[in-house]
Formats: structure tokens, sequence, C-alpha cells
């Protein structure tokens, strides 16, 4: 019996209409190949780290300058200091005031007295012939003895 039912069932289900059996294609990955050159990576790679070498060096030279000028500026307003006092020392030089004391105290120069001023008349100078100079004195002194006066004290 068991046997005939299972011989039934086996013609039950081939007596089933079959459906066609239908291959499912399954739809490839699309995987990028392998790239050809595998330099390219390494190149591009390369170069970045190139640029960014340059550009680290290029701040280091920029921040190295920057500190040089302000080490420069400061020495200039140094120096810019130093001309301001010496040009302000200058100007207490010039003073006739100052000078006639300096002159009277340090050196011991004094003023000259009556006998020791001499007058200078230039005469009129013309284009064509110049003429000589003409020297006058308050005293009635020769040259000589002005001169022995200037050289003996």
């Amino acid at each position: 019996m068991l046997a005939a039912k299972k011989k039934m069932h086996v013609e039950a289900i081939e007596a089933l209409p079959r459906k066609k059996q239908v291959r499912k294609i399954l739809a490839k990955t699309v995987t990028q190949p392998a790239p050809k050159h595998r330099a390219l990576p390494v190149a591009v790679i390369l170069v970045l780290f190139l640029t960014a070498c340059v550009t680290i060096s290029r701040f280091a030279e920029i921040s190295r300058n920057h500190s040089q000028i302000i080490s420069l500026e400061r020495v200039l307003r140094n120096r810019q200091d130093a001309t301001e006092l010496l040009n302000l020392e200058l100007t207490s030089r010039k003073d006739l005031n100052r000078v006639e004391r300096i002159a009277a105290t340090e050196i011991g120069m004094k003023h000259p007295d009556e006998t020791q001023v001499q007058y200078v008349v230039l005469a009129d100078f013309s284009d064509d012939e110049p003429s000589e100079t003409q020297l006058t004195a308050d005293s009635g002194e020769s040259l000589w003895e002005r001169i022995l006066r200037l050289l003996i004290p």
C-alpha cells in the first residue's frame, strides 16, 4: 500500500503542468578595473607633499623676514633718536651767546680792542679791470709793526 500511494503521488506530481525554468540572470556588479598605472596615485601624493613642503618653507621665510624687519625698525628708531639728540646739541652749539661764553671761559678768547679792528674798503670792480683792495686802520701803525705785535704777544 505504501508503494501504491507513493506511485500515485509521483504520477500526480508529474501530471501537474510544469513551469519553464527561468534562468535568472544576475546583474553583474560593476567593479572598477585595477588601475593600470599604480604610479599615478603615488605621483599625485608626491606632488601634494612637495606643495605642502614649499608652502611651509615660504611661510618660515616670511616669518624670518618679518622678525628681521622688526629688529631693523628698532635699530632705525634708535638711530633716529640719536640723530635728533645730535641735532639738538648742534642747535645749542650754534647759539651765539653760548659760543661767546665757551670762547671766553674755556679757550680764553677776548673781544678785540680798538687797535686790532681793521676795516677793508673794497673799490667797485668793473668787468674790464680789477682794482686792488685798500686797507685802512684806525691807528697809524705800519704793517710790519702789526705783524710783529701779532707774533710777539
